[in-house]
């Protein structure tokens, strides 16, 4: 059995019905299945695209805010722990 879709969507998410699917009472389409969709959020992030990029964004944050010593201390503390 093929993941990939026959209505040419992204795999793991449902197929969106069309320009006439009805709108239920919350708001969202009906048969909208939301962990189909975190799981399909889940598997981009294993490609490693995008956790590079946040991995990055949150070096470049730390070196770009003023942290408290006591926190340097700890991060140096920690990196050289995990280096020996």
């Amino acid at each position: 059995m093929s993941d990939t879709p026959t209505d040419g969507g992204a795999p793991g998410l449902p197929a969106t019905g069309g320009a006439s699917a009805e709108v239920g009472p919350e708001g969202g389409t009906p048969g909208t299945d939301y962990s189909a969709m975190t799981m399909g959020f889940l598997n981009h992030m294993r490609q490693g695209d995008i956790a590079l990029a946040l991995g990055v964004s949150t070096i470049l944050v730390i070196l770009i805010l003023p942290l408290p010593s006591w926190l340097l201390d700890g991060a140096l503390a920690i990196s050289i722990t995990f280096s020996v």
